[in-house]
């Protein structure tokens, strides 16, 4: 009967060490936040709505993309992670936004896009009749989207200029075709 008081007693010892031993989920868990190296990526955002005066010089018609989210998706498989990450910033009243994102020795790709919204897209309007040609500006309903913008082999430490990028426009045409 000692033998099996013995045994048993070393079992419970063994279950006791075991649980105190064991991993906290701190220890175990992986996260994008533990990667030490760090990289910047600055940039802006602009469109063009065609708005001109009716002088005839020329007018730049660029605006910035102004208080609008951008997206940065890390991917994560150059970091052992695996999948992707995505991170927000916000573009200023210039168009323009800077981000930090983790960045591992051996480089990470990202893709940047922002977020669409509606705005009018101006359009001029020629008018012919009784031989004279008038012309009349008319703002027909758009969605701006961004384009997808890829930066591959960020390292830590870099700065990385990802340039100004011009949203294209699709017209919300109201007609309905019948098939």
């Amino acid at each position: 009967m000692d033998k099996l008081t013995r045994i048993k007693t070393l079992i419970a010892c063994a279950i006791v060490a075991l649980g105190f031993s064991s991993c906290s989920e701190d220890q175990t868990s992986l996260s994008i936040d533990n990667i030490q190296g760090k990289a910047i990526i600055k940039g802006s955002f602009v469109y063009d709505d065609n708005k001109t005066s009716s002088s005839s010089t020329a007018v730049n018609t660029e605006k910035p993309v102004m208080n609008t989210t951008v997206y940065v998706m890390i991917n994560n498989n150059s970091s052992s992670y695996g999948g992707y990450t995505t991170l927000e910033t916000t573009t200023d009243a210039q168009g323009k936004y800077e981000i930090e994102i983790p960045a591992v020795e051996n480089g990470v790709t990202v893709t940047i896009k922002a977020k669409s919204f509606e705005a009018p897209y101006y359009k001029i309007n020629s008018n012919s009749g009784s031989g004279t040609t008038q012309n009349s500006v008319i703002a027909k309903d758009a969605v701006y989207s961004s384009p997808e913008i890829i930066l591959n082999d960020i390292k830590p430490n870099d700065i990385i200029a990802a340039g100004k990028a011009t949203y294209n426009h699709e017209e919300l045409d109201k007609t309905v075709f019948n098939y």
